[in-house]
């Protein structure tokens, strides 16, 4: 039997060797413990929006693909929720949300994803994968502006049903019309069956040519929403829109498509079928083409046929190019003038009916296009209205399969930074 005093001798060793085996596993415990989900995240989802995340913006954001990267950080978005998944991961999400923005032209929703970043965390940083002047421009403006509140916006939700090929789904049932008349007033209605209360409806949309997205109250029609988009609005090409449903806090609570992926309704000098109308009321009439003030084109303006009885086989459109190389401008201003072409179009769809295009340029005064560093604005030999011309009438040439374009430069003022106004003439052969 050992003595008392040994015997606390050989307790105290034990309770020391097995303090010191635990040690161990407390560290392990505590780790795991810090490293774990938010309280009340998904494990799953977050993985999910992680790899929206990292697509975004390894792949998507390097492709100078900004659309793509903004709709797959929206899906991420959406999957989170509020408390889905942790406020870390959440605010990065909003603030690579609006760095795609800003490249993709659109600062100002940009701004708003940006404040709701810095809302639900405030010493977020922006990431050095994507960060350049433009983007820490706005950046900075929100975080001294102290941030922002609100929820995060609404992110498409699934399919309510099945839609046309090619259109998006949302909230809304919406059915857009197969194709317009060319300056007739386009009906645009939908329903919605959800659970918020709506206040008001509305829908932004962005016709050929136009520079800013517009917005149009839709008001109650029957069990749904319904307005016309006026006619000067409504010309040859595709016109583009969304609509947005918001509660009466003005929190946007519902939505259909987006501007990264409008519905999209081609605008034709003629149709095929019935002219499309508002439930219960007779299709709109065609708006008379008309001369003097308010003339939608000047009296007597070469190759302008919007003028009855002008004569002519030649029509004139124009679009913005919002960049050096936003090819979709150059097709925007020949379809603006009448032509029809597909939603992809090449030199070959022309089919010899471009007269000619005309087209303003300049450097982005950033210093940068599409994210890239360009080297227009340096100090080189080389005057940078001479790499401008270039770039652009390289883009030109592709486009319609002819060098024999007219590039002019300054554009400063007369459409986005770094992109200019274009204008083509075509043939109609009438």
């Amino acid at each position: 039997m050992l003595a008392p005093l040994a015997e606390v001798y050989v307790r105290r060793n034990f309770l020391a060797a097995a303090l010191r085996r635990a040690i161990p596993w407390l560290v392990v415990l505590t780790g795991a413990l810090c490293a774990s989900p938010a309280l009340g995240a998904d494990p799953k989802v977050e993985r999910e929006a992680q790899a929206l995340q990292k697509k975004a913006i390894e792949e998507d954001n390097l492709n100078v693909n900004y659309a793509a990267a903004i709709k797959k950080l929206q899906t991420a978005i959406g999957k989170c929720g509020t408390d889905r998944c942790g406020n870390p991961l959440r605010a990065a999400l909003l603030r690579d949300l609006g760095a795609m923005q800003v490249l993709n032209g659109n600062s100002d929703e940009a701004r708003s994803s940006f404040a709701q970043a810095l809302s639900v965390d405030g010493s977020l940083e922006l990431d050095p994968a994507y960060k350049n002047p433009q983007i820490e421009q706005v950046w900075n403006e929100v975080k001294k502006k102290g941030g922002g509140g609100g929820a995060a916006p609404a992110a498409e939700a699934p399919p309510t049903g099945p839609a046309p090929a090619g259109q998006p789904t949302g909230d809304f049932a919406h059915t857009p019309p197969p194709e317009e008349l060319v300056r007739t007033p386009l009906p645009i209605y939908a329903e919605y069956s959800g659970s918020e209360q709506l206040a008001r409806v509305i829908v932004k949309y962005k016709g050929p040519g136009m520079a800013e997205w517009k917005p149009l109250e839709l008001p109650k029609s029957g069990t749904g929403w319904g307005a016309l988009i006026p006619c000067k609005d409504v010309l040859p090409g595709t016109m583009q829109y969304y609509i947005q449903g918001f509660n009466a806090a003005n929190d946007p609570v519902a939505t259909s498509g987006s501007r990264a992926k409008p519905f999209t309704v081609p605008v034709k000098q003629s149709i095929a079928g019935a002219p499309p109308g508002l439930p219960g009321q007779e299709p709109p009439k065609q708006c008379s083409e008309t001369s003097g003030a308010g003339a939608e084109c000047p009296p007597d303006f070469p190759g302008c046929s919007n003028k009855k009885g002008a004569g002519g086989r030649y029509r004139i459109g124009h679009a913005v190019m919002k960049d050096a190389l936003d090819i979709d401008g150059i097709y925007e201003s020949i379809r603006n003038a009448g032509l029809d072409l597909p939603e992809r179009p090449r030199a070959e769809d022309l089919k010899g009916r471009l007269v000619n295009c005309f087209m303003k340029c300049e450097a982005d005064r950033t210093g940068k296009l599409r994210g890239r560093r360009q080297i227009m604005l340096d100090d080189s030999d080389v005057p940078w209205h001479r790499h401008a011309k270039g770039a652009v009438g390289g883009v030109a040439a592709a486009a319609i399969g002819d060098p024999a374009v007219f590039v002019s430069v300054d554009a400063m003022h007369q459409g986005p930074q770094g992109g200019g106004p274009c204008i083509a003439i075509i043939d109609a052969g009438e």
